[in-house]
């Protein structure tokens, strides 16, 4: 896939483009799923009452999403062309994609029907 060259000047002028459909509906529920699987100690997305105050990480940390984010149809062609070369897909530079972790934090929402208080 690569971007038209309306999308091209959106990015540079926004440095920002929303791309409807880049990341498959499939690819996106797995992820969500292996976040939930990674939700552990008690922690049920589905029951606010369970969600700790503040920041969250559980036992171990995240998981790597599978598959990961840099193998994802389409995303290096347009990182590619987005970045003529220059972008570095991963730290250490040098080593292009590389697994990504998707967050070492999670800060959940406050239970409904709670004040909302700052994350500690």
């Amino acid at each position: 896939m690569r971007l038209s060259l309306a999308q091209l000047e959106e990015f540079k002028s926004e440095g920002a483009l929303a791309i409807p459909g880049l990341i498959p509906t499939g690819v996106i529920e797995g992820w969500q799923a292996q976040m939930r699987e990674a939700c552990s100690e008690g922690v049920d997305l589905h029951e606010p009452d369970t969600w700790p105050a503040g920041r969250y990480a559980p036992t171990g940390g995240w998981p790597e999403f599978s598959p990961n984010l840099y193998n994802v149809t389409n995303l290096q062609c347009i990182v590619e062309q987005v970045g003529g070369g220059a972008f570095a897909a991963s730290h250490p530079a040098g080593l292009p994609w590389t697994p990504q972790v998707p967050m070492t934090r999670v800060i959940l929402p406050s239970a409904p029907g709670t004040q909302w208080q700052a994350p500690v």
